[in-house]
This record gives structure tokens, C-alpha cells and sequence, in this order.
């Protein structure tokens, strides 16, 4: 378990993932002088990053690799204090929510999909099916899901976000209410690579799968962050060749390689699953063009074995 020693923060000696005990040392540097710093004034804005900085003064961003699993992880992570002010305040929750708000259809499509394919693959009418989005944030796929049909729940963090789920008529859930429900269909998206205790939100969430039932977890891909790292340019946009976006500091506290959640869902009972081919390519639509139908016959394919996106149920 990780344990608080530096007052708002938590440090993890081992590896999130496995388990393991044996690691090397990645990056060892100091948020309040660059280039931590300017990453954090630039990200969160002046005001902000100067806020930050003043808590973070005596602490050192330090990045640690599993010699086992490949995971690489944030030895020091913020406690709750820390996370509270990150997300409530630091980070701009109005406009997320506006953005959101005016997401246009085409951003939309992509989760629409999604969830028509895990409906297919999964064989049975939507309205049987009972969803948990673990980490909802403004809800969008849950509104989907229900759209869909399918009975849906949410939980999270944030008090704004839970208030705006409750003007949606979206039934939310806390910790400990999780172990109270079954469900067919638990999904993280962009979630794990945000907590303290990855392995032990694991476990929790598995032993509330139905029989037969699914967990996704989709983060950030891991892919060539060895060289981004050795190009150290933490000004790099995300998307872009070289961002570090994937082991943002505070924010993305472990970043994994496909063998990493394969392992960490081993260790906590799981083993990977997949949707029958038909349910990917069910919905395939032409009216994009060439270029929009390479994407999405592509996207299925890409993802599993980039290890950003899997699917696991429990082990037989």
C-alpha cells in the first residue's frame, strides 16, 4: 500500500501495477525550477501554477520503471488534500463543462460507436444491461449509454461534476455503495492513469462484475515515452511527437504498457477479454470517406495492442 510521507503527498516504493519491489530511476527533478516548472505555469496558467508551485516547494518530480512489468509511475503522488485543490480549483472545471456542453456531433460519434459495439458484443438487450462509469466526469457516456437504453450509474471525485450528473438525472454512487451493485459493464476511461492506488481501485471495482461482465480500462498509450523522455521538451503540445503528456506531472501518476495492465489485472483475478470482430465492425460508417473508414476499421486493432484500451472479466 502507499504510504503517506511527505505530508501531501504519498510516496509508492513499488511497482502500482505487479507489485513489484524492483525499479529503476527515470527522472529525479525538482517541480519549483525548470523544466517542471514552466510546464506547470504553462498548463495550468500563471495564477494557478504559481499556486501549485508554492505547495509543491521541497518536492521532486520522480518518475520510477517496474523491471518486471515495464510500468512507469510517479513515486511521489498527491494525497487527498492535494487532489481536492487539483481538481475543484486548479484545473478549470467551468470551462471543461462548456466545452462539453458545445462538443460537436463528430466528437460524440466515436463514444456512440463504442458503446453500440460493447451493447452488440455483449449479445443481450440494452435495457438488461447495467453500466458503471467509474470516473464519469460530465457524464457524456453514461447520457449514451442511457440513450441506448441500458441502466447506468456514475461515480466520482469532483463535487461540481457529481452536482451537474444530479441536474442530468444521473444516479451516482460512492465508494463504498459500488460493492452494493453487480454490474455488466464497469468503464474507466482515462481514469487509471490519474490514481493514487491503482491496483487496490481494481479490485474493488472486479468484485462488483456480474457474472460474465466486463471492465475497461483506456489510458494514455505509453508509446515511445523512453525517447520523449531523453528529448525532455515538457513544452511539447499534447498529440504531438514529442509530449510528456503521458506522465503529466500531479495529474497522470502511472503510465502503462499494454504488459503492465495485463499484469495488474492478473494480480487482481482478471484476465482479458475481447468482443466478437462482428460487434467492432457492426457499425462501420461510410459517410466519413475513405479516410474516416480506414480510422475505424483500424481503431479497434490499434488500441488493444498499443495496450491504451482493454477489456478484462474475471478469470475462470
Amino acid at each position: 500500500m502507499p504510504t503517506d510521507t511527505h505530508g501531501a503527498f504519498i510516496e509508492r516504493n513499488v511497482c502500482p501495477a505487479c507489485g513489484s519491489g524492483s525499479h529503476r530511476l527515470l527522472v529525479d527533478l525538482p517541480y519549483v525550477a525548470p523544466p517542471i516548472s514552466e510546464y506547470l505555469l504553462e498548463f495550468y496558467g500563471v495564477g494557478p501554477g504559481r499556486t501549485m508551485l508554492e505547495k509543491l516547494d521541497g518536492i521532486r518530480y520522480t518518475l520510477l520503471e517496474c523491471e518486471r512489468c515495464d510500468m512507469i509511475w510517479q513515486s511521489r503522488a498527491p494525497g487527498r488534500e492535494l487532489l481536492e485543490r487539483l481538481y475543484e480549483r486548479w484545473i478549470g472545471l467551468a470551462d471543461s463543462v462548456d466545452r462539453d456542453a458545445t462538443a460537436r456531433l463528430d466528437e460524440r460519434i466515436p463514444l456512440l460507436r463504442e458503446l453500440m459495439s460493447i451493447v452488440s458484443g455483449m449479445d443481450r438487450p440494452p435495457g438488461s444491461l447495467r453500466m458503471l462509469d467509474f470516473g464519469m466526469g460530465w457524464g457524456r457516456w453514461l447520457l449514451i449509454a442511457r440513450g441506448l437504453g441500458c441502466r447506468v450509474w456514475g461515480v466520482e471525485l469532483s463535487d461540481t461534476r457529481l452536482a451537474h450528473a444530479g441536474a442530468l438525472a444521473i444516479p451516482t454512487l460512492g465508494w463504498d455503495e459500488i460493492r452494493d451493485y453487480e454490474f455488466d459493464f464497469i468503464n474507466t476511461e482515462q481514469v487509471f492513469e490519474h490514481l493514487v492506488d491503482p491496483y487496490e481501485t481494481l479490485v474493488h471495482l472486479s468484485r462488483s462484475l456480474a457474472p460474465g461482465g466486463l471492465l475497461k480500462i483506456s489510458v494514455p498509450p505509453s508509446t515511445d515515452i523512453h525517447r520523449r523522455l531523453e528529448a525532455n521538451d515538457w513544452k511539447a503540445a499534447k498529440s504531438t511527437r514529442n509530449s510528456l503528456n503521458a506522465v503529466a506531472p500531479l495529474e497522470h501518476l502511472n503510465c502503462y504498457h499494454g504488459r503492465a495492465l495485463v499484469a495488474m489485472a492478473q494480480r487482481a483475478g482478471l484476465e482479458q477479454a475481447y468482443l466478437p470482430t462482428r460487434a467492432h465492425y457492426q457499425f462501420v460508417s461510410l459517410s466519413g470517406g475513405p479516410k474516416s473508414l480506414a480510422k475505424q476499421i483500424a481503431k479497434p486493432i490499434y488500441r488493444t495492442r498499443r495496450g491504451a484500451y482493454r477489456l478484462f472479466r474475471r478469470a475462470s
